[in-house]
């Protein structure tokens, strides 16, 4: 922030290792979180002004509404903390390239072998109670599949399917 030359506070919320996108969905950066660390930071006597910038991927699980009603105006802000500078001085106003989530390669090759591990966990006991025999096969299988299923995105347009 001081290298931006920004002058505005940062209020950290521990979810416990977890991705922003992620906690908020599990629960685990809420509203009452939020709403925990500013009262623990005492954020009112800090600051002229009620406006919180959200990160915009903690929409699952933090919602301006119940914001509202403790007197504080959450603005749901870029994806990346990188736009942060651009998007206050444009107003808190968002351009389409800071309401994008970047999910290439390197992303979908993380969530395959992350996916792929999981389900290699998962399925090991069965594959070798049922599929003693091809073992090998199988677990090659599982890892085709969960590589597979994440790289299929990026060719197949699913956004424009699913909303």
């Amino acid at each position: 922030l001081e290298k931006e030359q920004l002058d505005c506070f940062l209020l950290v919320v521990n979810t416990k290792g977890t991705n922003v996108w992620c906690a908020a969905a599990e629960g685990i950066f809420t509203t009452e979180t939020v709403l925990s660390h500013l009262k623990v930071y005492n954020l009112r006597e800090l600051v002229n002004h009620t406006r919180l910038i959200l990160p915009q991927l903690s929409v699952a699980g933090v919602k301006r509404k119940a914001l509202k009603e403790h007197g504080w105006e959450g603005i749901y802000g870029p994806v990346y903390f990188t736009d942060l500078k651009e998007f206050l001085d444009n107003g808190l106003t968002k351009t389409k390239d800071m309401q994008a989530l970047e999910y290439g390669y390197w992303e979908r090759f993380k969530m395959g072998l992350s996916h792929a591990v999981f389900c290699t966990l998962v399925c090991i006991l069965p594959i070798f109670l049922f599929a003693s025999d091809w073992w090998i096969q199988a677990i090659v299988l599982v890892w085709y599949l969960a590589f597979s299923m994440q790289l299929i995105g990026h060719f197949i347009p699913l956004d424009r399917l699913l909303y």
